[in-house]
């Protein structure tokens, strides 16, 4: 039996929970939604990357439960400043185009196997 330590992962995921809505109301639509990711998602992981829909909620600051569809996006990439500057990009823009308070960013080191 080996006392090797086993090798430390070095792939990463990024789950990245953009909501849809604008204020109160829904205003990303799903055309909406599929631009944003052809123009600034694909770009940046044109080796592929997983989107699905969600329904998420919160309570906000007058403690209002607050439901609304989201997008989560899933990428695996390299666990480098460079993939993870890609992905703040990508949550900047989208705060930036939609108006959004904050987008939800979930990182995991991951074994990544291709069979």
């Amino acid at each position: 039996m080996s006392s090797k330590a086993a090798p430390a992962p070095t792939w990463q995921t990024s789950t990245v929970y953009f909501g849809r809505n604008i204020g109160a109301t829904e205003g990303v639509s799903d055309e909406d939604w599929t631009g944003f990711l052809k123009a600034s998602v694909t770009p940046e992981f044109p080796k592929g990357l997983t989107v699905l829909d969600g329904l998420g909620q919160y309570r906000d600051e007058s403690k209002e439960l607050i439901r609304e569809r989201s997008k989560i996006l899933i990428l695996v990439h390299p666990i480098d400043e460079k993939s993870r500057a890609k992905v703040k990009a990508i949550i900047d823009r989208y705060k930036s185009q939609f108006k959004q308070e904050s987008v939800l960013w979930v990182e995991a080191p991951s074994k990544v196997k291709f069979r």
